[in-house]
């Protein structure tokens, strides 16, 4: 669905503390547009539908994530991403039934 959590990136800044250690996301690269990352957290999620594509096949997105850092000047690192969209017919289908075994331990909080 559009909005949900794809996976998250992280990159950290040797510069010990202070707004110069502050690293933002940003994703480019094609098939981008698709994608979008929050600048603070890394987060990827679907930016819009998939559908378009009438993915028939296992289709790959391969986006650019650049993180930056706050110094000045600015230091920027990127690393490719890759995503891959299945199609339809080979997600799992959850088929309901009228009595489950599920165990929970005892000490389950």
């Amino acid at each position: 669905p559009i909005g949900k959590k794809i996976v998250q990136v992280s990159a950290t800044d040797r510069d010990g503390e202070g707004p110069n250690n502050k690293v933002t996301f940003l994703v480019n690269g094609k098939g981008a547009e698709r994608f979008q990352i929050t600048p603070d957290t890394g987060i990827i999620s679907l930016h819009s539908s998939l559908v378009p594509d009438q993915i028939t096949a296992d289709r790959k997105y391969e986006i650019l994530v650049e993180a930056k850092d706050s110094g000045v000047p600015s230091l920027t690192s990127s690393v490719t991403v890759t995503i891959t969209a299945y199609p339809n017919n080979k997600l799992p289908v959850f088929v309901p039934k009228d009595e489950y075994d599920v165990t929970i331990p005892e000490d389950t909080k």
